[in-house]
């Protein structure tokens, strides 16, 4: 199992002691650039990933499940539906609660 994180690597957090003691390998400053497959999902395409610019490829990778977690935030759950805008931090990859206003008709 591998997991592909685009957050720096923080070898004192305790998830990433963890994961490799439980066999999870990591992959820090990346993301999934691709989803290869026809019927199903067969691999994915790992490129670094560094300050909210994606970089080269580092990895193929052979899969048969792609997961892919935001986590919950409140900003993004109650605006959505509410055809409001959001960003993204380019530093935290992470969407923080901002003012926004509606979109326009």
């Amino acid at each position: 199992m591998t997991v592909v994180d685009p957050r720096l690597a923080d070898d004192k957090s305790a998830l990433q002691g963890q994961a490799k003691r439980y066999g999870v390998k990591v992959l820090n400053d990346a993301v999934i650039t691709v989803a290869r497959g026809k019927l199903r999902v067969a691999s994915v395409e790992v490129s670094a990933y560094s300050n909210g610019t994606v970089g080269a490829k580092q990895a193929d990778l052979s899969c048969d499940l792609l997961a892919v977690s935001g986590g919950w935030n409140p900003c993004i759950c109650s605006r959505c539906p509410a055809a409001r805008r959001i960003g993204i931090t380019k530093n935290s990859a992470s969407y923080p609660a901002r003012q926004c206003r509606p979109r326009a008709a």
